[in-house]
């Protein structure tokens, strides 16, 4: 298949790679940023320009691998009339895009992907279209992924990306806090890492209600109040703390 991307960074780098890998064919990458648009077509063997007027309009499929303020702009401004063009975004709908063309679909991986990180993994992808011919395309493209493609409405994929928020996004953010602690602490952040990466392989086997632990669920409220008196000093982590633990006093005894 003959495929544009529009947009280079994390996700158009990474669906670019495999699809090329497994056949595809990446005739062109337009971008905003001409450096960013040279260095993922140079690496996929394409064409690139800057220009969204100089579109190929000879592809069989346009993907729009941008954030979801640019797909409204591209909305307004892109017409490709019957050419199939599909959206990465988790939070946006199938419907953002009919402006652009009359077949449309979403190609959205729910997974964390960063340029120059391999993804240790699958990456299950959750998959829209408008109608069957597009579908067809999507479903193709998706067998260059390692992982399933789900069939999904707008409105459930933008329930999955809300939890994917809670599931991966604020964990990381609650672990960068814990290393701003250490460093300033003086403590080894490296000490945490197995605990880290035993937490989330549990999960495989076990259901997370049943693995809870911690002073919150004990009712260990000496131990509540230590933790309290040593994040004086970290007035919103001292917030986050006790928000947490009062979600889990509450989810496990109500």
């Amino acid at each position: 298949m003959d495929l544009v991307i529009i947009g280079s960074g994390n996700v158009a780098d990474c669906f670019g790679r495999l699809w090329r890998l497994n056949g595809h064919r990446i005739t062109q990458v337009l971008s905003r940023n001409e450096a960013h648009a040279r260095e993922l077509a140079e690496s996929l063997h394409a064409a690139w320009s800057d220009d969204m007027g100089a579109i190929d309009r000879d592809a069989n499929l346009y993907l729009l691998a941008v954030s979801d303020t640019a797909i409204a702009v591209l909305d307004r401004r892109l017409r490709l009339e019957s050419r199939p063009v599909v959206h990465t975004a988790g939070a946006v709908s199938l419907g953002a895009i009919s402006h652009i063309s009359a077949h449309t679909g979403v190609f959205y991986p729910l997974q964390s992907i960063r340029k120059g990180i391999a993804v240790n993994g699958v990456i299950p992808l959750l998959i829209e279209a408008s109608d069957e011919t597009v579908l067809k395309k999507l479903l193709t493209l998706a067998e260059a992924i390692p992982g399933d493609a789900t069939v999904m409405s707008s409105a459930d994929r933008l329930k999955m990306h809300l939890v994917a928020v809670f599931c991966n996004n604020f964990p990381n953010h609650l672990i960068t806090l814990c290393r701003k602690y250490c460093s300033d602490a003086s403590l080894d952040f490296s000490l945490l890492q197995p605990l880290v990466r035993e937490t989330f392989e549990r999960l495989e086997a076990f259901d997370p209600e049943d693995l809870q632990t911690g002073p919150a669920i004990r009712a260990d409220s000496i131990t509540l109040q230590k933790h309290r008196t040593l994040l004086a000093r970290y007035p919103e982590m001292e917030k986050v703390y006790n928000l947490l633990n009062e979600s889990i006093e509450k989810y496990y005894r109500g």
